[in-house]
């Protein structure tokens, strides 16, 4: 008899073996919005406004939830969702189809992504446009311009299944660049310059052939 359970123990563990080694990883992925980072859509004001995202490669069935990062790469060690990102982002999860998708749609009241700029919602760092002030100063919380969407499914630990796409959030129209003027009136000098040569070239031209 103890012959007997030493081979079905043994046949056991096999089998176990063999259901984890034939059970599928999954890569979750955020197939849209795309771009290196995705410009989010803002006001005149530079409030960034919602837009759908669509995630894909992830269990079937499987609640998937989405929530807004700071810039420090998933991969530094230390990193952690509790940390490095904001779950008050979050909106509510959504259960993935038979294919492991789901479309948080940004007209959805429930799961539309409402990304934030400025100090996150529960005070852990700032996610700054392009050319907005830093924040530091007055909350003492670190800056970023390249903020990130996570993907995953779950808001609380690292998993195998997360994803994530770098943000560029809006400016507000007033920050947009300009040209400097000390740069452009040495340009309009040089225009008119080089066109008062033209035309000069061209008149001395026309007396050599009369």
């Amino acid at each position: 008899m103890g012959a007997i359970r030493k081979i079905l123990a043994l046949l056991g563990v096999g089998a176990a073996g063999a259901m984890l080694i034939a059970a599928p990883a999954f890569a979750g992925s955020i197939s849209s919005p795309t771009g290196s980072p995705f410009v989010v859509p803002g006001d005149g004001s530079g409030n960034p406004l919602p837009f759908t995202v669509t995630v894909t490669g992830f269990p079937a069935t499987t609640s998937v939830f989405l929530e807004q990062c700071d810039g420090v790469a998933p991969t530094t060690p230390g990193w952690s969702p509790t940390t490095d990102c904001d779950n008050g982002s979050s909106p509510a999860g959504g259960i993935t189809n038979g294919s492991g998708s789901f479309t948080f749609s940004s007209t959805d009241i429930n799961h539309a992504f409402h990304p934030f700029k400025g100090e996150s919602p529960s005070g852990l760092f700032n996610c700054l446009s392009p050319h907005d002030p830093s924040l530091t100063g007055s909350d003492g919380l670190p800056d970023f311009r390249n903020c990130q969407l996570r993907a995953s499914t779950n808001n609380g630990a690292v998993t195998t299944d997360q994803t994530f796409l770098t943000l560029q959030l809006p400016d507000a129209a007033a920050q947009t660049p300009e040209v400097p003027y000390a740069v452009v009136l040495p340009l309009g000098a040089l225009l008119v310059g080089g066109a008062y040569f033209i035309i000069r070239k061209r008149r001395l031209a026309a007396r050599a052939t009369v």
